[in-house]
């Protein structure tokens, strides 16, 4: 899903299409506003994680349970 923000973006910011460029960014705003209310929520053993899965993740949420 990232992906495809991240080339909405990078389109109407090349096609100077400003109205869909701010829609593109309040969906964005609206998602991370989401996010960041239901991650408190959900809470991942990475334990039952495929070790292939868990390298691809970043770093600074990699080893978040095994800090916590």
């Amino acid at each position: 899903m990232k992906s495809k923000y991240v080339f909405a973006v990078k389109f109407f910011t090349e096609t100077k299409n400003e109205e869909q460029l701010n829609i593109s960014y309040k969906e964005i705003e609206n998602f991370l506003d989401v996010f960041t209310e239901f991650i408190f929520y959900y809470e991942i053993c990475n334990k039952d994680i495929e070790e292939e899965l868990i390298n691809l993740l970043p770093e600074e949420i990699k080893y978040y349970n095994k800090i916590k």
